[in-house]
C-alpha cells in the first residue's frame, strides 16, 4: 500500500513539474528588449504561405534602403548578450531582398511594423570549420522581411 501512494505522489510530482516548466524557463522573444512585439513577430507571413515566415531565433532589426527600386538589408550574426540567454545582433553583409519576401498585407502595401527599425529573418549559416565565427552570406536562406517605417 505504501509503495502504491508513494507512485502516486510521485506521479503528481512528475505532472507538477511538467506543467510549470515552461514558467521556469527563460523566454526567448525575437528582440529582448522589445518582448511585447512577441505577437507581432508571430504573425509575420508572406503572402502564399499559411505558416510563419520566422522563428524565435532568425529575425532582429537592422539596416535597410532602397537602391534602383530594390530592397536592400543588412544580414546578422547573433551574439549572445551578457546575460546568457537573450541575443544581440553584429550586422554584416548586405543582400538583396527579392520582392516576394516583403510582408504584405492585404492592402498589397508592407505590413505595419512597430518594431519601427526594418525587420530580417534569415537562417544562420556559418562558412564551416576554417572561420567558424564568419556567416556565410551567399548560402544564408532569406525568409522574410518588412521595410521600417521611415521605408
Amino acid at each position: 500500500m505504501f509503495r502504491f501512494i508513494l507512485t502516486i505522489a510521485s506521479m503528481g510530482v512528475a505532472a507538477a513539474l511538467a506543467l510549470a516548466w515552461p514558467l521556469l524557463m527563460p523566454a526567448h522573444a525575437h528582440d529582448y528588449k522589445r518582448p511585447d512585439l512577441e505577437g507581432w513577430y508571430s504573425s509575420l507571413h508572406r503572402e502564399g504561405l499559411t505558416f510563419g515566415c520566422c522563428s524565435k531565433e532568425d529575425c532582429h532589426t537592422t539596416e535597410a534602403k532602397v537602391r534602383n527600386g530594390v530592397w536592400w538589408a543588412r544580414i546578422g550574426r547573433p551574439v549572445i548578450a551578457p546575460d546568457g540567454v537573450s541575443r544581440d545582433w553584429v550586422l554584416l553583409d548586405w543582400v538583396r531582398i527579392p520582392d516576394e519576401l516583403i510582408v504584405r498585407g492585404e492592402n498589397g502595401l508592407p505590413v505595419p511594423n512597430p518594431e519601427g527599425e526594418a525587420v530580417l529573418c534569415h537562417s544562420i549559416v556559418w562558412r564551416g570549420v576554417d572561420r567558424p565565427d564568419e556567416l556565410d552570406s551567399i548560402n544564408t536562406t532569406l525568409f522574410c522581411f518588412v521595410p521600417g517605417v521611415e521605408g
